[in-house]
């Protein structure tokens, strides 16, 4: 059975939570499985450090691990199909850091295809419903760099990196397009995405 480890961040510098944590935990409350697959789900902060160490610490017996960020924008979600080894050094993290520079890893590889979201994740969340778009890079910040740090260890598990965006539930006076019960829906296809996509490369690994 697959075992898929979900991903998602808790409030930020200002104190708000986005979507993705509480379409998540509505998930679980609800005892929901994907097909053929187990879930579980952790949360962590929105830190340079901490939260790519809580991520790559969850990582161990895992077959998958799809990391769903809140977007600030009311509009459509994202389904990245890269990791980049870059970051934005004005984006202060909850425990007031920024990032020195531009690089992640500076002298080390650009970019990582991300095997569990990309295209195929964007075109199998526009089938759910959700009017979302898949994108050719990731954008520098905290999320991005979680992926990128098991994209580039050998031997990690496949990933996937999605950006929800706010609910109506949160933003209706900001032109939100989207319900919580839409956003589980389109979670819920991400993970059955990520499942049959998982079971593709166990097979090429000869598992």
């Amino acid at each position: 059975m697959i075992e898929i480890l979900a991903v998602a961040f808790a409030a930020g510098p200002y104190g708000r939570h986005g979507g993705a944590r509480a379409a998540l935990t509505a998930l679980l409350t609800a005892d929901w499985r994907p097909p053929g697959a187990q879930m579980r789900l952790i949360e962590v902060p929105l830190s340079w450090w901490r939260a790519p160490e809580m991520v790559l610490g969850a990582c161990g017996g895992v077959d998958g691990v799809l990391i769903f960020a809140d977007r600030h924008s009311s509009e459509a979600g994202l389904a990245y199909r890269y990791a980049r080894n870059s970051a934005d050094p004005g984006l202060e993290d909850i425990d007031g850091y920024r990032w020195p520079g531009a690089q992640l890893a500076p002298g080390e590889r650009e970019v990582f295809e991300l095997a569990l979201s990309g295209r195929g994740g964007a075109r199998v969340l526009e089938l759910a419903g959700l009017a979302w778009a898949d994108t050719a890079d990731s954008e520098d910040f905290i999320a991005n760099r979680c992926a990128f740090e098991i994209a580039r260890r050998a031997g990690a598990p496949p990933v996937g990196l999605f950006a929800l965006p706010r609910p109506l539930e949160h933003d209706r006076a900001a032109g939100a397009r989207f319900n919580r019960a839409q956003l589980i829906e389109g979670i819920k296809a991400a993970i059955g995405y990520a499942t049959a996509a998982c079971d593709l490369v166990l097979a090429a690994r000869g598992a």
